[in-house]
Protein backbone atom coordinates (compact mmCIF):
# COMPACT_ATOMS: atom_id res chain seq x y z
CA UNK A 1 0.00 0.00 0.00
CA UNK A 2 1.14 3.54 -0.70
CA UNK A 3 0.41 6.07 2.04
CA UNK A 4 0.48 9.83 1.86
CA UNK A 5 1.79 11.64 4.92
CA UNK A 6 1.02 15.20 5.97
CA UNK A 7 2.32 16.47 9.31
CA UNK A 8 2.94 12.89 10.41
CA UNK A 9 -0.62 11.87 9.59
CA UNK A 10 -0.90 8.96 7.14
CA UNK A 11 -3.78 7.73 5.05
CA UNK A 12 -4.31 5.66 1.92
CA UNK A 13 -4.57 7.80 -1.21
CA UNK A 14 -6.61 5.40 -3.28
CA UNK A 15 -8.44 2.57 -1.58
CA UNK A 16 -8.87 -0.59 -3.72
CA UNK A 17 -12.57 -1.01 -4.58
CA UNK A 18 -12.46 -4.65 -3.50
CA UNK A 19 -12.05 -3.50 0.10
CA UNK A 20 -15.42 -1.72 -0.10
CA UNK A 21 -17.32 -4.77 -1.33
CA UNK A 22 -20.09 -5.85 1.02
CA UNK A 23 -20.10 -2.56 2.94
CA UNK A 24 -23.06 -0.18 3.25
CA UNK A 25 -24.05 1.82 0.19
CA UNK A 26 -22.33 5.19 0.08
CA UNK A 27 -19.23 4.01 1.95
CA UNK A 28 -16.23 6.07 0.85
CA UNK A 29 -13.46 4.52 2.84
CA UNK A 30 -12.32 2.48 5.83
CA UNK A 31 -10.74 3.70 9.06
CA UNK A 32 -8.47 1.43 11.09
CA UNK A 33 -9.21 1.23 14.81
CA UNK A 34 -6.84 -1.54 15.81
CA UNK A 35 -3.56 -1.48 17.71
CA UNK A 36 -1.30 -0.64 14.74
CA UNK A 37 0.73 2.54 14.37
CA UNK A 38 -1.40 3.70 11.43
CA UNK A 39 -4.71 3.14 13.21
CA UNK A 40 -6.74 6.33 13.51
CA UNK A 41 -6.82 6.48 17.35
CA UNK A 42 -3.05 6.01 17.47
CA UNK A 43 -2.39 8.74 14.91
CA UNK A 44 -4.78 11.21 16.56
CA UNK A 45 -3.25 10.49 19.95
CA UNK A 46 0.22 11.27 18.60
CA UNK A 47 -0.86 14.36 16.67
CA UNK A 48 -2.98 15.99 19.39
CA UNK A 49 -1.54 14.53 22.61
CA UNK A 50 -4.70 12.52 23.32
CA UNK A 51 -5.05 9.33 25.30
CA UNK A 52 -5.05 6.34 22.97
CA UNK A 53 -8.75 5.67 23.54
CA UNK A 54 -11.92 5.98 21.57
CA UNK A 55 -15.64 5.55 22.23
CA UNK A 56 -18.58 5.21 19.88
CA UNK A 57 -22.35 5.49 20.04
CA UNK A 58 -24.31 4.10 17.07
CA UNK A 59 -27.60 5.76 16.16
CA UNK A 60 -30.60 3.71 15.00
CA UNK A 61 -31.85 6.72 13.03
CA UNK A 62 -31.21 7.16 9.32
CA UNK A 63 -31.47 10.95 9.68
CA UNK A 64 -29.36 11.55 12.78
CA UNK A 65 -25.84 10.06 12.73
CA UNK A 66 -24.21 8.58 15.79
CA UNK A 67 -20.91 9.75 17.23
CA UNK A 68 -17.35 8.61 17.78
CA UNK A 69 -15.05 10.20 20.35
CA UNK A 70 -11.27 10.15 20.44
CA UNK A 71 -9.27 10.59 23.61
CA UNK A 72 -10.61 10.66 27.14
CA UNK A 73 -13.86 11.96 28.55
CA UNK A 74 -15.83 14.17 29.11
CA UNK A 75 -18.26 13.24 26.38
CA UNK A 76 -21.37 15.25 25.63
CA UNK A 77 -24.52 14.25 23.75
CA UNK A 78 -26.06 17.72 23.83
CA UNK A 79 -24.67 21.16 23.03
CA UNK A 80 -23.61 23.06 26.12
CA UNK A 81 -22.75 26.55 27.19
CA UNK A 82 -24.13 29.91 26.12
CA UNK A 83 -23.19 31.86 23.03
CA UNK A 84 -23.84 35.52 22.24
CA UNK A 85 -24.45 35.97 18.53
CA UNK A 86 -25.03 39.07 16.44
CA UNK A 87 -25.47 36.80 13.42
CA UNK A 88 -28.52 34.91 14.70
CA UNK A 89 -31.46 37.35 14.57
CA UNK A 90 -33.29 35.65 17.45
CA UNK A 91 -32.25 33.42 20.34
CA UNK A 92 -32.04 29.68 19.70
CA UNK A 93 -32.49 27.27 22.60
CA UNK A 94 -31.86 23.56 23.02
CA UNK A 95 -35.25 21.83 22.86
CA UNK A 96 -35.64 20.98 26.55
CA UNK A 97 -34.75 24.56 27.54
CA UNK A 98 -37.06 25.96 24.88
CA UNK A 99 -40.00 23.86 26.09
CA UNK A 100 -39.44 24.83 29.72
CA UNK A 101 -39.30 28.53 28.82
CA UNK A 102 -42.29 28.60 26.49
CA UNK A 103 -44.51 26.50 28.76
CA UNK A 104 -43.80 28.76 31.73
CA UNK A 105 -44.22 31.93 29.69
CA UNK A 106 -47.50 30.77 28.13
CA UNK A 107 -48.88 29.81 31.54
CA UNK A 108 -48.02 33.24 32.96
CA UNK A 109 -49.44 35.31 30.09
CA UNK A 110 -52.63 33.24 29.83
CA UNK A 111 -53.21 33.91 33.52
CA UNK A 112 -53.22 37.62 32.56
CA UNK A 113 -55.98 37.03 30.02
CA UNK A 114 -53.64 37.32 27.06
CA UNK A 115 -54.96 35.33 24.11
CA UNK A 116 -52.73 32.79 22.42
CA UNK A 117 -53.02 32.57 18.62
CA UNK A 118 -51.59 30.35 15.87
CA UNK A 119 -47.81 30.13 15.63
CA UNK A 120 -45.95 32.18 13.05
CA UNK A 121 -42.70 30.61 11.86
CA UNK A 122 -40.04 30.48 13.11
CA UNK A 123 -41.70 31.19 16.47
CA UNK A 124 -43.74 28.68 18.42
CA UNK A 125 -45.62 30.84 20.93
CA UNK A 126 -47.65 33.77 19.58
CA UNK A 127 -50.30 36.02 21.10
CA UNK A 128 -52.95 38.53 20.13
CA UNK A 129 -51.54 42.05 20.38
CA UNK A 130 -55.01 43.36 21.20
CA UNK A 131 -55.04 41.40 24.45
CA UNK A 132 -51.64 42.69 25.62
CA UNK A 133 -52.00 45.75 27.84
CA UNK A 134 -49.46 48.54 27.44
CA UNK A 135 -49.00 51.12 30.22
CA UNK A 136 -46.76 54.08 29.39
CA UNK A 137 -45.23 52.05 26.60
CA UNK A 138 -44.54 49.08 28.86
CA UNK A 139 -46.00 45.77 27.73
CA UNK A 140 -47.62 44.07 30.70
CA UNK A 141 -46.08 40.63 30.26
CA UNK A 142 -43.50 38.86 32.44
CA UNK A 143 -39.81 39.58 32.05
CA UNK A 144 -37.46 36.64 31.57
CA UNK A 145 -34.46 36.28 33.87
CA UNK A 146 -31.42 34.32 32.73
CA UNK A 147 -29.78 32.96 35.88
CA UNK A 148 -25.99 32.95 35.54
CA UNK A 149 -23.49 31.55 38.04
CA UNK A 150 -25.93 32.01 40.95
CA UNK A 151 -29.50 33.12 41.60
CA UNK A 152 -28.17 36.49 42.71
CA UNK A 153 -26.75 37.16 39.24
CA UNK A 154 -29.41 37.38 36.55
CA UNK A 155 -29.71 38.89 33.09
CA UNK A 156 -33.24 40.29 32.69
CA UNK A 157 -34.83 40.16 29.26
CA UNK A 158 -37.62 42.72 29.17
CA UNK A 159 -40.72 42.39 26.96
CA UNK A 160 -39.22 44.80 24.42
CA UNK A 161 -36.54 42.15 23.83
CA UNK A 162 -38.65 39.03 24.32
CA UNK A 163 -41.73 39.78 22.19
CA UNK A 164 -41.47 40.25 18.42
CA UNK A 165 -44.18 42.09 16.49
CA UNK A 166 -44.89 39.93 13.42
CA UNK A 167 -48.03 41.81 12.34
CA UNK A 168 -50.40 44.48 13.59
CA UNK A 169 -52.38 41.83 15.44
CA UNK A 170 -49.76 39.30 16.53
CA UNK A 171 -46.70 39.29 18.77
CA UNK A 172 -44.54 36.20 19.29
CA UNK A 173 -42.07 35.09 21.91
CA UNK A 174 -38.78 35.72 20.13
CA UNK A 175 -37.08 32.42 20.92
CA UNK A 176 -36.59 29.51 18.51
CA UNK A 177 -36.51 25.77 19.19
CA UNK A 178 -33.06 24.55 18.15
CA UNK A 179 -34.58 21.29 16.93
CA UNK A 180 -36.59 23.21 14.34
CA UNK A 181 -33.45 24.49 12.61
CA UNK A 182 -33.35 22.21 9.57
CA UNK A 183 -30.02 23.27 8.10
CA UNK A 184 -27.43 21.02 9.78
CA UNK A 185 -24.67 23.58 9.23
CA UNK A 186 -26.70 26.24 11.06
CA UNK A 187 -27.75 24.13 14.03
CA UNK A 188 -26.56 25.74 17.26
CA UNK A 189 -23.37 24.41 18.84
CA UNK A 190 -24.42 25.78 22.24
CA UNK A 191 -27.46 25.01 24.37
CA UNK A 192 -28.35 28.71 24.44
CA UNK A 193 -27.60 31.14 21.61
CA UNK A 194 -28.63 34.69 22.50
CA UNK A 195 -29.52 36.39 19.23
CA UNK A 196 -29.34 39.99 18.13
CA UNK A 197 -32.92 40.89 19.03
CA UNK A 198 -32.38 39.87 22.66
CA UNK A 199 -29.04 41.71 22.77
CA UNK A 200 -30.49 45.05 21.64
CA UNK A 201 -30.28 47.85 24.23
CA UNK A 202 -27.96 45.83 26.43
CA UNK A 203 -24.59 47.35 27.28
CA UNK A 204 -22.20 44.38 27.13
CA UNK A 205 -18.49 44.42 27.92
CA UNK A 206 -16.23 41.52 26.90
CA UNK A 207 -13.10 41.17 29.04
CA UNK A 208 -10.93 38.91 26.89
CA UNK A 209 -8.05 38.87 29.37
CA UNK A 210 -10.15 37.34 32.16
CA UNK A 211 -12.75 35.55 29.98
CA UNK A 212 -15.58 37.44 31.64
CA UNK A 213 -18.65 39.27 30.37
CA UNK A 214 -20.23 42.28 32.03
CA UNK A 215 -23.68 43.56 31.12
CA UNK A 216 -26.33 46.10 31.98
CA UNK A 217 -29.87 45.77 30.67
CA UNK A 218 -31.68 48.97 29.80
CA UNK A 219 -35.32 48.77 30.98
CA UNK A 220 -38.34 50.60 29.65
CA UNK A 221 -37.47 54.07 30.87
CA UNK A 222 -34.41 54.14 28.60
CA UNK A 223 -36.54 54.31 25.49
CA UNK A 224 -33.67 55.26 23.19
CA UNK A 225 -31.28 52.83 24.84
CA UNK A 226 -28.07 52.28 22.94
CA UNK A 227 -29.15 54.90 20.40
CA UNK A 228 -28.34 57.52 23.05
CA UNK A 229 -24.61 57.03 22.67
CA UNK A 230 -22.58 59.62 20.80
CA UNK A 231 -19.27 58.45 19.46
CA UNK A 232 -16.18 60.63 19.48
CA UNK A 233 -12.69 60.05 18.17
Amino acid sequence: MSFYSHQNFAWERKLPLRLLEGLAEGTKGIAAFGRTRIALPTQLAAAFSLHRKFAMCLSPSMEAPGAIFFGDEPYSTFPSGTKLSTVAPYSILETSIYKALTETFIREVVSRNITRVASVAPFGACFSSKSIVSIRGRLQVPSIDLVLQSKSVTWPIYPTNSLVKVSDDVMCLGFIDGNSVEDVDNKPRASIVLGGYQLENNFIQFDLATSRVGFTSMPYEFTAGCANFRSSV
